[in-house]
């Protein structure tokens, strides 16, 4: 039999949101095997398809399938959203910068995983960057990450934002 104390912790473990975070760098002709692939790995993990969550400021590029539309046709409109407010502003600064455009804006963020959770999907927030492991400095995916989880403190929800992809999480030092 537990003690009290490590059937709540156990509890805590369950009540866990991961919210993934992701940089498409190398995917963008390669949207459909992209989402395919995540699609079975989530299924694996016993969640439906996630939502994706475009946090860049602009919808421009190199990577044909991330411009404009493209990948919300590619996901399906009930599975993307594009949270401009969430870009990063200071890719205009010069020298190019980390600057989001309205941190607040995590809130809504953390909302739709919420929202989604309670629904057995979870939600990968992306930008065009390469994983951010060890260079936090060099993308904003790891300053959202760290609005996200102070929001979330101060909601009283208890999340993990992880980089993608998942298995064994890579947490993001924020």
């Amino acid at each position: 039999m537990w003690s009290q104390g490590t059937a709540r912790l156990l509890e805590t473990f369950k009540r866990v949101t991961t919210i993934f975070s992701f940089g498409y760098w190398g995917w963008g002709t390669k949207t459909h095997q992209l989402v395919s692939m995540v699609d079975e790995s989530e299924s694996a993990a016993g969640y439906k398809p996630p939502l994706w969550v475009d946090i860049r400021l602009e919808r421009t590029g190199r990577a044909p399938g991330f411009v404009g539309d493209a990948f919300k046709e590619v996901t399906g409109p009930d599975r993307y959203a594009w949270m401009q407010e969430l870009g990063n502003e200071g890719i205009h600064d010069d020298p190019p910068g980390l600057r989001l455009k309205n941190p607040d804006a995590t809130g809504e963020l953390l909302k739709l995983a919420m929202q989604s959770s309670s629904q057995e999907r979870r939600i990968l927030f992306y930008c065009a960057c390469e994983q951010t492991g060890g260079r936090a400095a060099e993308c904003h995916r790891a300053l959202v990450a760290t609005f996200l989880l102070q929001e979330a403190m101060r909601a009283g929800q208890v999340i993990e934002v992880v980089e993608w992809p998942g298995g064994n999480p890579k947490h993001l030092p924020c």
